[in-house]
C-alpha cells in the first residue's frame, strides 16, 4: 500500500474526511496494483543486502490463476461464437474491456476470488446443461441450447459495474489499533468478506443490469431477457410480482442452475444472500 503509506506520513491524527481518503487510498493500491507492495520490499531487501557479485534472477513461475483464466477466456468465447448469434463478437470484445474474466463474483460467499465470475458462468452453464437435458430429453434441450448457453454465461454480466463504474471495490477495515508509537489507523481488504458493491453505482438490481448492457450491444430474445433479468427467482423479494406463476423454462433451468453452482460448487451453504 505504498500510495496509503505516503499519504498518512506525517499525519498525527485526521477526521472523517481524512479517514475516507486513507481507505480511498488503500482501496485504489488494491484495485491498480495489488502485488506493488511485495514488489517495493522485495526490492528494499535486494538494496539492504549489497552483495559484490551480480545476483542471478530466478525464473518467474506461471501464475495457476492466470492459467485458469485464459483458459476461461477461450472456452466462453468459444461457447459464445458457436451460438451464432449475430453481432457477438461485439458483446465478446466487451466483456473483455469490462474485466470480467478477472471479476470476482461475489463479494465473499462464492467465487470471490480474481477470475470468480468467468468461473461462476461456465459453472452455470454445466449445471444448466445436465439439468436441461435430464428434464426435457436430449432432443428438445438441444432446441434451446443456444439461448441456454446466452443466459448462463451473461447472466452475471451486470457484475463488471456500469458507467465506468465497478461493480465491485475492495472491503476495506481496519488493521490493528492506532498506538502511541504508530498512531496512524491502517485499513486492510477483509479477508471474509473482500468485496463490497461500489457504493457509487445506483442500486439497480444486477439481473436488470446484465440484461441491460448486453442488449447495447446484440438482442436478446424475449424469453432470453426474462431469464436474465429474474433469474435470482424467489430470492430477490421484487420479483415474486412479476414471475410468481409466470415461470418459463429457460428461466427455471438458469435459476436452479445458479443456485446449485453458487451453493454446491462453489461453497455458499449459509443461505445468506450475497450479490
Amino acid at each position: 500500500m505504498g500510495s496509503y503509506k505516503k499519504f498518512m506520513k506525517g499525519m498525527n491524527g485526521y477526521g472523517k474526511k481524512e479517514e475516507d481518503s486513507a481507505v480511498a487510498a488503500a482501496e485504489q493500491d488494491i484495485i491498480q496494483n495489488p502485488t506493488e507492495q511485495k514488489k517495493l520490499d522485495a526490492q528494499k531487501s535486494e538494496q539492504d543486502t549489497e552483495q559484490t557479485e551480480p545476483v542471478k534472477s530466478e525464473e518467474q513461475k506461471p501464475d495457476p490463476a492466470d492459467a485458469q483464466i485464459e483458459l476461461n477466456r477461450q472456452l466462453i468465447t468459444t461457447l459464445l461464437k458457436n451460438t451464432g448469434r449475430d453481432r457477438i463478437d461485439i458483446i465478446i470484445e466487451e466483456l473483455e474491456a469490462d474485466g470480467f474474466f478477472t471479476a470476482p463474483a461475489s463479494g465473499g460467499l462464492h467465487s470471490n476470488q480474481r477470475g470468480g465470475l468467468a468461473q461462476h458462468s461456465l459453472n452455470v452453464l454445466r449445471m444448466a446443461e445436465k439439468i436441461g437435458v435430464c428434464l426435457l430429453g436430449g432432443e428438445a434441450y438441444n432446441r434451446i441450447q443456444g439461448s441456454v448457453t446466452i443466459v448462463t454465461l451473461l447472466h452475471d454480466l451486470g457484475k463488471v459495474g456500469d458507467y465506468d463504474k465497478r461493480f465491485y471495490v475492495p472491503n476495506m477495515v481496519q488493521d490493528g489499533r492506532p498506538t502511541k508509537a504508530d498512531p496512524v489507523q491502517k485499513y486492510k481488504q477483509s479477508e471474509k468478506k473482500p468485496w463490497k458493491r461500489n457504493p457509487d453505482l445506483t442500486n439497480v438490481p444486477h439481473g436488470v443490469r446484465s440484461a441491460i448492457i448486453a442488449e447495447r450491444y446484440f438482442e436478446l430474445t424475449e424469453e432470453e431477457e426474462y431469464a436474465i433479468i429474474y433469474h435470482d427467482g424467489l430470492y430477490e423479494p421484487s420479483n415474486r410480482y412479476v414471475i410468481e406463476g409466470h415461470e418459463t423454462q429457460l428461466l427455471l433451468i438458469l435459476h436452479w442452475a445458479d443456485m446449485w453452482a453458487s451453493r454446491v460448487l462453489e461453497g455458499n451453504t449459509t443461505g445468506e444472500k450475497d450479490d
